[in-house]
């Protein structure tokens, strides 16, 4: 990047604004690099972009994925089982915050009481190198109910909060930008270069960025993007995200709470004219990702014929113009989702366009993240991207949404066999024995229902010479990692 030239910083789609490099003119021998997103963090507190915290190389959670999805922790050594709720954590030496402290069980009982529900852990420091962990119910293995997106390692000193990742702050404009560079007290902190990253939603800005060598990498690398970029040659690649697009079914609603219609609407679906849309992606063969230990069994054949016969079955007949009518009653079916996902709002007009073929009206709605009411449940499909193997476990999902405390209990769906089956996953530690366990409650959620697979996410991502090959770690949660334009030498 040519030394004059001002580094740019896109506020939205029309707004752009400009900085000067500070960081090269203090480090003239660092080249950042530079990264366009679809977002970046708006605060430091964990309690408001804990996810982008992590996703940027600031921080980073208890636990990750490890190899063959048993889940690691760079802080904690060893586990111990006292007795049927109580484990003895025993930390690592050495790891420090970026500000040179040493992580000790007394900072990690203070960041994660205060970011675990007291209802399912409660943490005390013994000393500074033992950690005891309380559990409300006897677990088989501690790791796997910790290894959770929401416990992140962070020390508070006043206002300011203190992290422990590959990278630091040194600058950012909420939303805007951020600048990164490398944490000194992080294993070969010396290889590593400052890193900047925008947050860029016009794809022509994205596209001038990347082909004048400005940007060294795009990620998410949007449907529209990617068909611009690979016009002569093929300029970007396929990432496996483990995230998964599904409809919430709200089975408290009158038309929804019908088993016939859920099952009629499942077999309307045509997964592959999704999977067209977004120019990849993979089939659902379940709730879980394909290739994962926990991958399902299940064929989704998309067969209108067999739908519109159960519609007619249950008295929802065609009338003269084409639509679904009982009793006078026009079937309408009201859709949303929350999250400002391109993808998501493409996904959502192939599915309105699929739903009127079979003569259902849709009432279509986008609600931006500030304005959800978490009350709110009167749509009758709710548009959702969920990551079901986080940090490489599928606990946390399948409690978040199918225990009767989840999020589907919100939407008129509980079921004592799934909950009994969940409190015997936690206690049970033989891994084929739980791998039965998880498919015996997937089986029964497609049995019933609660939600629609949809399509296996498949995100792009272009990255530049320089930065080379790189590919994020977005089924960990994690954009720019430890491995970020690290160099060889």
């Amino acid at each position: 990047m040519n030394m004059r030239r001002l580094l740019l910083i896109v506020a939205s789609a029309w707004l752009l604004m400009i900085q000067p490099m500070t960081a090269l003119a203090q480090q003239p021998y660092r080249h950042p690099l530079n990264v366009g997103l679809t977002k970046v963090l708006g605060d430091l507190n964990p309690h408001y972009s804990r996810e982008l915290i992590v996703s940027h190389g600031i921080g980073e959670n208890l636990y990750r994925e490890g190899n063959e999805a048993v889940p690691v922790s760079r802080f904690i050594k060893e586990a111990h089982q006292q007795d049927d709720h109580q484990w003895e954590l025993i930390l690592q030496e050495g790891v420090k915050f970026s500000n040179g402290e040493v992580v000790t069980a007394q900072d990690l009982e203070a960041c994660l009481s205060a970011q675990a529900p007291t209802t399912a852990f409660s943490f005390q420091a013994l000393d500074s190198k033992r950690l005891e962990v309380t559990t409300p119910e006897p677990v088989a293995n501690i790791a796997d109910v910790l290894a959770v997106p929401h416990l992140l390692v962070y020390k508070q000193k006043d206002d300011a909060f203190i992290y422990t990742g590959p990278f630091q702050v040194t600058d950012y404009q909420p939303r805007n930008s951020v600048f990164l560079a490398p944490n000194t007290y992080y294993p070969q902190a010396e290889k590593r270069q400052d890193v900047h990253l925008y947050a860029i939603q016009d794809d022509l800005v994205l596209r001038r960025e990347f082909e004048s060598f400005d940007l060294d990498m795009i990620f998410p690398v949007s449907v529209t993007l990617k068909d611009q970029l690979d016009q002569e040659v093929s300029v970007t690649r396929p990432l496996e995200t483990h995230r998964q697009y599904f409809l919430l079914v709200n089975q408290s609603s009158e038309i929804m709470g019908q088993a016939d219609l859920r099952h009629a609407l499942n077999l309307a679906l045509d997964r592959e004219e999704f999977r067209q849309a977004l120019r990849g992606g993979h089939l659902p063969t379940g709730l879980f990702p394909t290739g994962s230990d926990y991958a399902g069994k299940e064929e989704f054949v998309s067969d209108p014929y067999e739908a519109s016969k159960i519609l007619d079955r249950v008295g929802w007949t065609l009338n003269r113009q084409g639509y679904r009518q009982k009793d006078g009653q026009v079937l309408t079916l009201s859709v949303t989702h929350s999250d400002n996902n391109r993808e998501l709002e493409m996904l959502g007009q192939v599915l309105m366009s699929q739903l009127t073929k079979l003569g259902i009206a849709v009432d279509y709605q986008f609600i931006g993240q500030s304005q959800v009411d978490p009350e709110d449940t009167s749509a009758d499909l709710v548009l959702e991207s969920i990551h079901t193997l986080p940090l490489g476990q599928p606990e946390y999902f399948l409690n978040k949404y199918f225990a009767k405390t989840g999020v589907l209990s919100s939407y008129g769906y509980a079921n004592d066999q799934i909950d009994n089956q969940l409190k015997a996953l936690r206690m049970e530690g033989d891994s084929q024995k739980r791998q039965q366990i998880i498919q015996d409650i997937q089986i029964k959620v497609m049995g019933d229902l609660p939600l629609l697979p949809l399509l296996e996410s498949q995100w792009h991502i272009a990255t530049s010479e320089r930065l080379g090959n790189y590919d994020p770690l977005p089924g960990d949660g994690v954009i720019i990692d430890e491995r970020f334009g690290l160099r060889k030498d």
